[in-house]
């Protein structure tokens, strides 16, 4: 029956939907009991082929009824068009600039928010992008570094450079396939153009500036390294920024000669508009034109204000590198010995801080050398070279029983707070050492009081 069952279902699809839905169960309810209680299996099967017949026929009658009225099947909802979805859109604009007018303490908050989110993702999406997406306008710029002088007894890190040490430099470095030099500052020079007097911004480098930096003009040519020394036709290269403002970008202008000052210099090239080094405000490049004359004077290597440029013959930049590893991995293997000693005692004193030992003589004992530990050379040796406590749980954490401290984070940050304070107050060894007093006087404390 179940077979019948299926079969009569499926036929009474012949009938329209709400026919099915509405009387579908009843008439198949019908038929099997009616096939049910007939005489024997020839009858039943005769009077199931006159119903099955009956029911398509049934069906189709109903439907061409349906179509001859006009019931027909509602049609499909078309899509909106793009003037009724802007309508749409406005009217959901207007609802919501009425509920934040009306709640003006809850909607200047939320813009004030957006704003500051957007303009902070902006910004640092800019720095990102400068610094790491895009790449410096320089050829091999993984080769380019800057040297600069260092003389401590006068207080000078990073100092500029004197004219006869650059010069001393290039002639005997080996490890170099070249250097060039800059001024650090910016000259101002008169051009004369056109009958009308123009205050620019001039660069003096060396004649090797462009080539050392990897950096070909977008029309004409860089300098020459002889123009590095006074006697040759002065010349000058512009940027593309002063060359579209002043010149129209007329590429006419490349060979002509420019007054600067009263001197005619030629225009040898247009560099291009990602190039603005060493400063970006740079209207022209000139050569320094030194006097060979120089060479002999002491103030040619008195008078530091310099910039120096290098790029690194090829395959140097790995061997500093495996050496820089060697030199770290050699630094470390000698303080392993003191790193134990330093987290021992860390470890010591905490144990007593928290309470943890139950002898007061190994408590005060511990305290005491920990005390003492801050009056020895051996730790403003280590606190010179050290890594902050917090740096080194940050970076040094390991899942497991491996990686498992005493400390909390509490007392990573008392820590912290300690070893800054030593390394950046000017008179930081007094705290350290004021602080091994009371360490001291804690222990003895501890200790006197077992007697």
């Amino acid at each position: 029956m179940a077979t019948i069952e299926r079969l009569l279902h499926v036929l009474l699809w012949a009938h329209p939907a709400t026919t099915r839905k509405r009387y579908g169960d009843a008439i198949v309810q019908t038929i099997l009991e009616r096939v049910s209680h007939a005489n024997g299996k020839l009858a039943a099967s005769t009077l199931l082929l006159r119903e099955c017949i009956g029911i398509v026929v049934s069906g189709a009658r109903a439907r061409r009824e349906r179509a001859r009225q006009g019931h027909k099947t509602a049609p499909r909802r078309r899509t909106p068009l793009f003037a009724e979805k802007a309508v749409d859109w406005f009217h959901d604009v207007r609802i919501a600039s009425r509920s934040l007018w009306r709640r003006p303490w809850f909607s200047l908050p939320a813009i004030l928010a957006l704003a500051l989110g957007v303009a902070a993702a902006v910004a640092i999406f800019s720095v990102f992008h400068a610094i790491l997406l895009r790449p410096l306008p320089f050829a091999e710029p993984d080769r380019l570094v800057s040297i600069w002088e260092k003389n401590p007894e006068r207080g000078w890190h990073k100092a500029q450079v004197a004219g006869a040490n650059y010069l001393d430099w290039r002639s005997e470095a080996s490890t170099f396939a070249d250097m060039a030099a800059h001024n650090d500052w910016l000259d101002q020079r008169v051009l004369l153009e056109g009958g009308e007097p123009t205050i620019v911004l001039a660069s003096e480098v060396t004649g090797n500036f462009f080539d050392v930096l990897g950096v070909p003009p977008l029309e004409g040519r860089p300098f020459d390294d002889a123009h590095t020394w006074a006697g040759l036709e002065p010349v000058v290269v512009l940027s593309q920024r002063f060359w579209s403002r002043h010149f129209g970008e007329d590429a006419t202008v490349v060979g002509r000669a420019i007054e600067l000052d009263g001197v005619a210099h030629r225009v040898l090239g247009i560099m291009p508009g990602t190039f603005g080094y060493p400063f970006r405000e740079a209207d022209l490049w000139v050569p320094v034109a030194w006097d060979p004359a120089l060479l002999g004077e002491v103030r040619f290597r008195r008078a530091h204000g310099m910039r120096v440029v290098v790029r690194l013959a090829p395959g140097v930049f790995q061997v500093l590198t495996r050496q820089g590893r060697r030199l770290h991995m050699g630094w470390n293997l000698s303080g392993e010995l003191i790193d134990l000693v330093l987290m021992f005692i860390m470890w010591s004193v905490m144990m007593v801080a928290m309470m943890v030992s139950t002898s007061p003589l190994l408590g005060g004992g511990l305290l005491i050398a920990a005390g003492v530990f801050q009056w020895t050379p051996l730790k403003r040796a280590r606190l010179v070279h050290c890594r902050s406590p917090l740096h080194f749980f940050m970076t040094e954490w390991r899942d497991g029983a491996s990686g498992a401290v005493v400390m909390n984070l509490l007392w990573v940050a008392a820590i912290a707070a300690f070893v800054l304070i030593e390394k950046m107050v000017p008179r930081g060894a007094i705290v350290g050492r004021t602080f091994g007093v009371a360490l001291i006087g804690a222990g003895m404390t501890m200790v006197g009081g077992i007697f």
